[in-house]
């Protein structure tokens, strides 16, 4: 099936199911003052997402969480359990953020360890957290 982007008048070709679409947007929201490599990172997650690739978007992210701990003071070289500890006692104001660095925590691992298929809800879970992070360590301090 092909479409007209309403926007630019560009072509768009999507796949049977009308879930694909080349070329796709990307999901989820531009965040200001990331370092290039966090913002790389955060914008594979949401490159995989965009494509239905649930399981990347994941592992992605769980990547994403330890180079931002290390962006933020971690030694290289830690498991990531370590990484997500530094984050929660280092990074993140609230105590509720401990909650959802462990379910990312939790996800990540399953597709990483148990060969588990991730969901849609699961990325997207996880995608919205790691805006949250993003924004409490890079975006708020310095829009000031």
């Amino acid at each position: 099936y092909t479409g007209q982007c309403p926007y630019c008048g560009k072509p768009i070709i999507y796949d049977n199911d009308k879930k694909f679409a080349i070329p796709y947007s990307r999901t989820f929201e531009d965040i200001e003052y990331l370092p290039d490599n966090i913002k790389q990172l955060y914008n594979e997650c949401r490159d995989a997402y965009s494509i239905s690739a649930y399981t990347c978007c994941v592992i992605a992210a769980r990547t994403l969480m330890a180079n931002i701990a290390v962006e933020q003071g971690a030694d290289e070289g830690k498991s990531f359990v370590e990484y997500v500890n530094y984050l929660q006692q280092n990074c993140l104001p609230a105590k509720t953020n401990n909650a959802w660095v462990d379910k990312i925590r939790a996800l990540a691992n399953q597709s990483t360890h148990h060969l588990v298929i991730a969901s849609q809800n699961d990325a997207a879970l996880v995608i919205k957290f790691i805006v949250a992070i993003l924004k409490n360590i890079y975006e708020f301090p310095n829009s000031i």
